[in-house]
């Protein structure tokens, strides 16, 4: 992922939008680490974290400009880095929104919450990164004291959505309910009965020509689940989606997974 943003940008007039100091280096120190030009540009700050600002953009090397939603000061540049709209934060859903009514070539967006994919940083990145905020941005320590997410991870996409590849199959399994409680009135249940599982399950896609190929991936799932019903019973069908989604995470790392499985394709269980 990181590498794909970088040969994205290399050589490229970036701009980041920043709605806080410390946002820019939370959310995209992996670039700001090999980045010595540009613009980061805030929207809100006080007197003490402006300062912490000026002096954390004179050590990495970009200008600092300081704005407002009203008149963010900037047109547009030829990429743009935003705060994702997956972000809570009122004041990044707002930096978010102003985003588009600036030019840009090119848009990616991070997320200082981590709220979506993301990956973690090589070991000696994070060193660096948590040196320069505990330096530049001390008012702030406490949140990545409270919190290593700040630190160590980081995530980037060129779209500020989320793309699934979806499949779907059906295979024959057979399951119980073995710890029916005795008032209930279906105890048939209690016995190994056969179903027709119907299954869909969707996968994170980080571009949209076919990242992961679906014949691939609904051959691969449709097979463990065949495997795994002939030589176990299935369970519940929320057990039997926590399978097959430990499974699809196991094989596609990184990307985020929802499982569906339905009885006879009636009622079943959903995990997102």
């Amino acid at each position: 992922m990181f590498q794909d943003i970088m040969d994205l940008i290399k050589g490229r007039d970036i701009t980041i939008l920043a709605p806080h100091p410390d946002d820019e280096v939370i959310g995209c120190y992996s670039l700001l680490d090999v980045w010595n030009s540009g613009t980061v540009v805030y929207f809100a700050w006080n007197p003490q974290r402006k300062a912490e600002a000026i002096k954390s953009g004179e050590e990495i090397g970009h200008n600092t400009v300081f704005s407002s939603l009203d008149d963010p000061g900037i047109k547009g540049s030829d990429v743009l880095l935003v705060p994702s709209i997956a972000d809570n934060h009122p004041l990044h859903q707002a930096v978010n929104h102003l985003s588009y009514t600036m030019k840009a070539n090119t848009r990616v967006f991070y997320s200082t919450e981590k709220n979506i994919s993301f990956e973690p940083l090589p070991e000696e990145m994070v060193e660096r990164k948590t040196k320069h905020l505990n330096l530049f941005y001390p008012s702030q320590r406490g949140l990545w004291d409270r919190d290593q997410k700040y630190v160590l991870f980081e995530g980037f996409r060129t779209k500020d959505y989320e793309t699934f590849a979806m499949v779907s199959f059906r295979f024959e399994g057979f399951h119980q309910w073995v710890d029916i409680p005795s008032s209930h009135t279906e105890q048939y249940l209690k016995d190994v009965h056969r179903h027709l599982f119907h299954c869909r399950v969707w996968v994170e896609q980080f571009h949209e020509d076919r990242d992961v190929e679906y014949i691939e991936v609904k051959r691969a799932i449709k097979t463990f689940a065949e495997d795994f019903s002939r030589n176990n019973l299935i369970g519940s069908c929320e057990m039997f989606a926590d399978v097959l989604r430990v499974f699809v995470k196991t094989h596609y790392r990184g990307r985020r997974v929802k499982v569906e499985v339905v009885e006879d394709g009636e009622n079943g269980a959903f995990i997102e």
